[in-house]
């Protein structure tokens, strides 16, 4: 049974609310902190994304099963891939090493992956500014001819297309091709931006989904119980493989552990 958050119960110094994505799931997605708010966010604008569940189910480990630990959330991919992933301030990270190589272990016997996500990776430049203006525009509506006029401009070509040329094409303005961009109807091909001569492209379930090779199409670093956390390069990532506005992850596993859920 899935352990329910009591948002109204909550501490007057915590921030806890939900998240409402019609257009993805019919259930509201609940967070504790406006980190994990912003991840959620992100994950709204990660493309192959089908469902957000929080606080999805509750891991015992150690000797005498009298430990547990409740991940923050599942994340669903339209390849098949489930993502358990905790949210978690870089500076405490270390803290929890040790359960986080346990339970890495026990979600890997279950054929789950599982990730830690900071603020340094959720948090990087301004983006959590313009997602949240596109998410603005996504819980909006727009006119079906407005997309379909859009969606038939991004047949005309298989290269990606700037925001102004979209807009010229379809006859249409920047709030429709925005709302589109928020519900991934449209995706960057590069980092996100608001610009004008920004380039977006049309989903293609081929190329954008199902070749997705989780976790490396996060770039993920893979969590080393010997070497503890592993920074992130920044200077190496490939911004049109592994877009920015998919966070960058750490990755747990190990094998050895026998416990159960």
């Amino acid at each position: 049974m899935k352990p329910k958050r009591k948002v109204i119960t909550r501490s007057p110094h915590r921030t806890v609310g939900l998240v409402a994505c019609g257009w993805l799931q019919k259930e509201v997605i609940e967070y504790e902190s406006q980190l994990e708010r912003r991840f959620i966010q992100r994950m709204l604008l990660t493309p192959g994304v089908i469902r957000i569940i929080d606080q999805p189910f509750t891991v015992t480990y150690g000797e005498e099963k009298d430990k547990s630990y409740t991940p923050d959330f599942l994340v669903e991919f339209s390849s098949g891939r489930t993502l358990i992933i905790e949210v978690k301030p870089e500076v405490f990270v270390n803290k929890s090493v040790e359960m986080f190589n346990k339970v890495s272990s026990i979600l890997k016997q279950r054929t789950f992956s599982f990730h830690v996500v900071t603020d340094d990776m959720i948090d990087h430049a301004d983006l959590p500014v313009k997602i949240e203006l596109l998410l603005r525009y996504a819980r909006g509506s727009v006119p079906d001819q407005a997309v379909q006029a859009v969606l038939g401009a991004m047949q005309s070509t298989t290269e990606p297309m700037s925001i102004a040329t979209v807009m010229q094409m379809a006859q249409v303005d920047k709030t429709v091709v925005f709302h589109m961009l928020g519900r991934t109807m449209l995706i960057f091909s590069d980092d996100i931006s608001l610009a004008d001569d920004t380039h977006i492209k049309s989903i293609s379930k081929e190329t954008d989904h199902e070749d997705v090779c989780i976790p490396n199409w996060l770039d993920a670093a893979t969590w080393d119980p010997n070497a503890g956390v592993r920074a992130q390069d920044r200077s190496k990532q490939n911004s049109v493989r592994r877009p920015d506005y998919s966070p960058k992850l750490h990755v747990g596993y190990r094998q050895g552990d026998d416990s159960d859920f």
